[in-house]
């Protein structure tokens, strides 16, 4: 997810949209949904995955989620209008009220404005478990105008945090009592520091194909060498981040027409992201009852993510087909229907 999610429906007013950058979102949404599906908490115990092959790899969000909080920044950038960037604050905070209390009609705890909204401590989640992220982003866009109006603080503060976090701050729990933590601060005021690169520009500056198997590389050798080095959590999401980057600019260049299909996906990526969690226990307690063979089958438990993107995918064009007017409060697509919103 990132917060340049606001593409316009009227084919009027439509910008291009960066194949690439749509290519390496559809990926990493894929990968927060593996990641879930790992979770007992989400499956409920009706799906496992019991190949260690398959679970390590894709027990880990971190580079998925660095992409979105960098992409976030990168796309909302410090040259940006006042009246745009309120218009994003409001357009995400509304899907995060809307899908919030959607979720909350199946919480069996208690109904306080932290338990559902997810801004209290002591590990209270939003009742959309996932919209933490969105909640963070919330929270660091307001911030913005701050850095706009004295860039050199961006840089300044994204060094100081660097240096907070690698001698003082705990990683333990790093969205439960922390919001934003420093770790994702960190990953956006990245964004932030690269969004002064044209797109077209930083595109060209990461072609080079060695680019991808250095990343890999470099992940590999430091979880074999550093894996209880704190600061290695940090540089292994920001590699991890660049390399889907990388993926998605190489699939341009080499299989632009695969590109292109994949990146048509990119604009209902952010219904998934939200809806994903509900329909993984949804379906899981399901199969739990009724094959719990099925649920516990490899091959099922490698395409149950891909079937969960695709049925997202058709529910995000269905609704644009049939009922757009909720594009904006669930998908984070197209205008909300208020005057001078500001979304552009």
């Amino acid at each position: 997810m990132t917060a340049d999610y606001l593409p316009p429906t009227s084919p009027a007013s439509a910008k291009p949209r960066a194949s690439w950058i749509d290519f390496s979102r559809v990926i990493a949404t894929i990968l927060i949904i593996y990641f879930h599906l790992c979770s007992s908490y989400f499956t409920g115990s009706g799906i496992s995955i019991t190949k260690n092959w398959i679970n390590s790899p894709l027990n880990n969000p971190e580079p998925a989620l660095a992409f979105f909080f960098i992409t976030a920044a990168y796309f909302t950038g410090l040259h940006i209008s006042t009246r745009k960037l309120a218009g994003k604050i409001a357009a995400l905070l509304i899907v995060y009220v809307v899908w919030n209390s959607l979720f909350a009609l199946g919480l069996n705890d208690e109904l306080s404005f932290s338990r559902v909204y997810g801004f209290g401590v002591n590990g209270r989640f939003p009742a959309d478990y996932p919209l933490w992220f969105v909640r963070d982003v919330i929270i660091m866009l307001c911030m913005v105008p701050i850095f706009k109006h004295i860039p050199l603080l961006s840089s300044i503060t994204f060094i100081a945090l660097l240096i907070i976090y690698k001698n003082q701050w705990p990683w333990e729990g790093m969205h439960l009592s922390r919001i934003p933590s420093v770790h994702n601060f960190i990953l956006f005021l990245l964004g932030l520091q690269l969004s002064r690169i044209p797109l077209e520009q930083l595109r060209a500056r990461l072609q080079h194909p060695i680019l991808i198997p250095l990343c890999i590389a470099l992940i590999t050798l430091g979880n074999l060498t550093l894996d209880s080095w704190q600061t290695w959590q940090l540089i292994e999401a920001t590699l991890g981040a660049l390399t889907l980057i990388l993926i998605g600019i190489a699939a341009q260049r080499y299989t632009p027409r695969l590109c292109l299909n994949v990146a048509k996906a990119g604009p209902a990526c952010f219904l998934i992201f939200a809806a994903h969690a509900g329909l993984i226990l949804g379906v899981s307690l399901a199969l739990q009852k009724l094959s719990p063979a099925i649920a516990s089958n490899t091959a099922f438990v490698l395409s149950f993510p891909i079937l969960i993107f695709g049925g997202g995918l058709l529910a995000f064009r269905m609704m644009r087909r049939r009922c757009p007017i909720l594009l904006p409060f669930l998908a984070l697509e197209g205008r909300l229907p208020f005057p001078k919103s500001g979304l552009k």
